[in-house]
């Protein structure tokens, strides 16, 4: 019951700063990559809301990879971390398995954190055993912020895994605070290219001065910017917040903005519509 409460926390948590570009994270966490603390769901709030620097970037640059895919897809779920010593001890001072059963959390806006449930260890065939009761061995909230997460070797788990090793189902939690659309939108494999490492929310789009593709007799830009995007209107059309002011373009920071998901010769392109238009 205290991890649901706190997976309902999380997931209720406010986006981080919307004066921000969602593009590298400070170790908030601590220099460790994680942060300890007793079981509090207004500490878990507070961690998860802190405010992060961030660097211009361009859509080029979205440092977008195999690693995002696979945190990406497995928001919301249970995963397996082999553990890795040489990064920092464990909250305990030692290492209870060789594995940590970790749930992927996500409020919208904000960047993937994996929280730690449990050490595991693996049989001779390769099956999951979890090393006591839950929490032995860490008797803390366990956060691993993303850049952390990514340094691990990591794998899902069947239903079958998470049944065996009866681990909560945290996902009415999280969904609660989350609209199916956004969930809608985190799964469009096609918006992946342009998606903020770690941010699944934020996509990189083109905006700026404008220009008009012939074929489709549309006008566009030429600027990136960073949209957090929210809602969806069609196949090809969604709907964000604007989080950078742009330079050369009548749109101000916080603005709602039209994207649409273009096909251009066999590559898609992700642009701002002009004055916002359907």
């Amino acid at each position: 019951s205290k991890l649901k409460g706190l997976a309902a926390a999380c997931a209720a948590t406010s986006p981080l700063s919307r004066n921000r570009l969602p593009l590298r994270t400070q170790a908030c966490y601590g220099e460790a990559g994680f942060d300890s603390a007793p079981h509090s769901p207004e500490k878990m709030k507070e961690c998860m809301s802190r405010s992060v620097d961030h660097n211009r970037m361009f859509a080029h640059e979205t440092e977008y990879d195999a690693a995002d895919i696979f945190f990406f897809r497995h928001v919301g779920e249970w995963i397996i971390l082999k553990w890795r010593g040489d990064l920092f001890p464990p909250p305990q001072g030692k290492a209870y398995g060789t594995h940590l059963a970790a749930f992927l959390l996500c409020p919208f806006g904000s960047e993937i954190r994996g929280l730690n449930f449990c050490w595991l260890y693996r049989s001779k065939d390769n099956r999951p055993f979890r090393v006591g009761p839950p929490l032995t061995g860490i008797n803390a909230t366990w956060f691993f912020k993303y850049s952390t997460l990514r340094q691990f070797d990591a794998e899902g788990l069947s239903p079958q895994d998470i049944c065996f090793l009866d681990l909560p189902d945290l996902r009415a939690e999280l969904h609660a605070c989350i609209p199916p659309v956004v969930i809608a939108i985190r799964t469009d494999q096609r918006l992946d290219p342009f998606r903020c490492s770690g941010y699944p929310d934020d996509v990189s789009v083109t905006c700026g001065p404008s220009f008009t593709l012939p074929k489709q007799g549309v006008e566009f830009a030429t600027e990136q910017v960073w949209v957090r995007l929210s809602n969806k209107e069609d196949s090809t059309i969604f709907r964000g917040e604007l989080l950078n002011q742009p330079q050369f373009y009548a749109l101000r920071k916080g603005e709602t903005v039209a994207v649409r998901l273009m096909d251009t010769d066999g590559r898609n392109l992700l642009v701002c519509m002009k004055h916002n238009a359907p």
